[in-house]
């Protein structure tokens, strides 16, 4: 069972990473769907 937990944690940690990168990317771009906001 422990096993299960880490491969589906460590696969939840990629998924995340990966959108995390992606969100960088964007806001590098200029394309940030965020940008109308105000950011402090």
């Amino acid at each position: 069972m422990q096993v299960k937990y880490l491969l589906f944690d460590l696969e939840a940690t990629k998924r995340e990473n990966r959108y995390l990168l992606q969100m960088l990317e964007n806001r590098r771009r200029g394309d940030d769907p965020r940008r109308g906001e105000r950011e402090f």
